[in-house]
């Protein structure tokens, strides 16, 4: 679980650096950092998924459909045109959600 926690914290800083470029216009270094953002996505996320399955989580596994649902909503909106929705979805909802999740998690230790 340490292991996603620290996965998490590397996809999180990736997410702010991600916005923090595109907000500045930068037009080269998002799209190193989006591959970078996406290999760490498809790190996280399986794993993420898959700790809901964890018998002391089961509470919180209604949260496991959440995940996936936003797994399709960050895919469609980096694949869209619509930059800002990627930054909504990313830093507004993911990048939050993420935040929840390991300190839910960091509270209680598991």
């Amino acid at each position: 679980m340490e292991k996603l926690l620290m996965d998490i914290d590397e996809l999180i800083v990736l997410i702010e650096k991600y916005t923090r470029l595109f907000l500045s216009n930068e037009s080269v270094e998002p799209l190193k950092v989006l591959v970078g953002l996406s290999d760490k996505i498809n790190v996280v996320f399986p794993a993420l998924i898959a700790s809901y399955e964890r018998e002391e989580l089961k509470e919180y596994q209604e949260e496991q459909s959440y995940w996936i649902s936003q797994l399709g909503r960050i895919t469609d909106s980096l694949s869209g045109s619509d930059r800002f929705l990627a930054i909504d979805v990313l830093y507004q909802e993911t990048r939050a959600n993420l935040l929840e999740y390991q300190s839910r998690f960091r509270e209680k230790k598991v």
